[in-house]
């Protein structure tokens, strides 16, 4: 019992923390090591922890992550980001292009992959246009949000809960 919650304690930190320079350890990892170390510590169950993981929910989140590589690979988030700014007559249109295609590729891919890959770029095209970056940020943020709620491969909590219902 004791051991467990140093356990827990220490993974909390490394999550918390972000990340710990000096062993190279960041928060994925953390979560990782502090799992294998819960079950090594007797914490939890061998097998309580193999089913806890849902594999309909691994292979799935595994093919939305492949699939956004590949787009990512074939520039497609560059060119949509390049046609909804290059098409936009008005900052205006600008702001509710940006948060069409990005609550519309939010709701087929993950949304924190859309954000990650569409921010660069917005803020490129912001900053030369000297439009102030706030308002598309949030239109970012909250259209890969909204968008990302709308479907099961939309973020992986969707996931769990879609599989979850499911069975």
């Amino acid at each position: 019992m004791v051991g467990a919650l140093v356990v827990f304690c220490v993974t909390y930190l490394v999550i918390a923390s972000r990340q710990l320079h000096w062993i190279g350890l960041d928060r994925p990892a953390g979560a990782v090591v502090g799992a294998v170390a819960m079950v090594v510590v007797g914490g939890l169950p061998m097998d309580a922890a193999l089913k806890a993981i849902d594999l309909h929910v691994v292979i799935l989140l595994f093919g939305v992550l492949l699939i956004a590589a590949y787009l990512a690979e074939a520039r497609f988030f560059r060119l949509t980001a390049y046609l909804v700014l290059t098409r936009a007559k008005s900052a205006r249109s600008l702001l509710f292009g940006l948060t069409f295609v990005t609550g519309g590729l939010s709701a087929l891919l993950l949304n924190d992959t859309v954000c990650v890959l569409l921010t660069p770029l917005v803020v490129s095209v912001i900053v030369e246009a000297r439009l102030p970056a706030l308002p598309y940020l949030l239109a970012l943020a909250s259209a890969a949000n909204v968008g990302g709620v709308v479907s099961f491969s939309g973020n992986p909590q969707n996931m769990i809960v879609g599989a979850a219902a499911h069975d």
